[in-house]
């Protein structure tokens, strides 16, 4: 059996991992997530729903998530390493593209204000458009790509400054 906690922004979830599938927060889930490619994507599986979900990982500890077009941070630490887990995460503020793509649009103009959630870019990749959204408050320092660029993956799409 693994234990792990999660933290998504704010939210903090305790997940066991074992032979007979996973507890979150306490509660059996019956799910599944199998890769479907070695760069980071994912058919993740709850019942009878089925979601592509892109993976890629910061670090040991740090994960982007894209699922059904909406990005978020991950940090999975390991039950027995829990009291070293860094407060506040280690996002900052820089908006990569996960996967090669296409640039549909730029929401957002150097110098405007953004609170954190809100859509800076939209890429296209695969055939799905993903909306990469400010994680946090602040002012958007950097755009480097217009709208019609084709971006690699870890290109810079934007920052966002405090």
């Amino acid at each position: 059996m693994s234990q792990y906690n999660v933290l998504v922004g704010e939210r903090e979830y305790k997940i066991k991992v074992t032979d007979a599938g996973v507890m979150l927060d306490g509660k059996f889930i019956q799910c599944g997530l199998a890769s479907l490619d070695n760069n980071g994507l994912h058919k993740l599986t709850n019942g009878n729903k089925h979601h592509n979900v892109y993976m890629s990982a910061q670090s040991p500890e740090d994960y982007e998530i894209l699922i059904e077009g909406r990005r978020a941070h991950a940090q999975v630490i390991p039950s027995h390493r829990r009291g070293r887990r860094r407060n506040g995460g280690t996002h900052t503020g820089e908006i990569n593209a996960v996967m090669p793509g296409l640039i549909v649009d730029v929401m957002v103009k150097q110098g405007d204000s953004v609170k954190k959630g809100d859509v800076l870019v939209i890429q296209e990749a695969m055939k799905m458009q993903m909306q990469m959204r400010a994680p946090r408050a602040g002012y958007v320092d950097l755009i480097p790509v217009k709208s019609g660029a084709q971006v690699e993956k870890n290109d810079l799409l934007a920052r966002v400054a405090v």
